[in-house]
């Protein structure tokens, strides 16, 4: 009798195993959004020294940006990525547009006397002085210099 029961117990716990592992959704890899994929194609053309490419990539990963909320980290690294790859091309007056929205938008979300805020402003007089904007430049590292010190 007992050999019965036993055998009867583990045929229902496998059933119930059986059961509950068959209701449970499929684990699946996230969907990769459009920003993800143009920012990522955006990122090797511009590895690979194809700016055009690159510059067309990330500027859709930018219109994508543009429609979340203006706290979502998306928009402020695909400013940043923009800024980067004008800069890279000694292209620092369009460079310092996306730097500049860049720091808009890190100012708005962070606060003007934030770390990340420092940094955005010694890129920007980076940019300025290598565009020739000697004295912007210095005010903006000056600022920049009074955030971290």
């Amino acid at each position: 009798m007992f050999l019965v029961e036993f055998r009867r117990g583990c045929f229902l716990f496998c059933l119930m195993l059986a059961l509950a592992t068959m209701s449970r959704p499929f684990t699946t890899k996230p969907q990769e959004s459009e920003w993800d994929k143009h920012t990522s194609a955006g990122l090797s053309a511009r590895e690979a020294r194809q700016f055009k490419e690159a510059e067309r990539e990330l500027q859709a990963a930018l219109k994508e940006a543009e429609a979340f909320h203006q706290s979502d980290s998306r928009l402020a690294e695909s400013l940043s990525n923009l800024a980067d790859l004008y800069g890279a091309q000694g292209n620092y007056n369009q460079a310092m547009q996306f730097e500049s929205r860049l720091l808009a938008v890190r100012e708005k979300t962070l606060g003007p006397n934030h770390e990340v805020v420092a940094t955005i402003l010694v890129d920007l007089g980076n940019m300025e002085w290598q565009s020739g904007k000697q004295a912007e430049a210095e005010s903006t590292v000056k600022r920049a210099l009074a955030i971290r010190c």
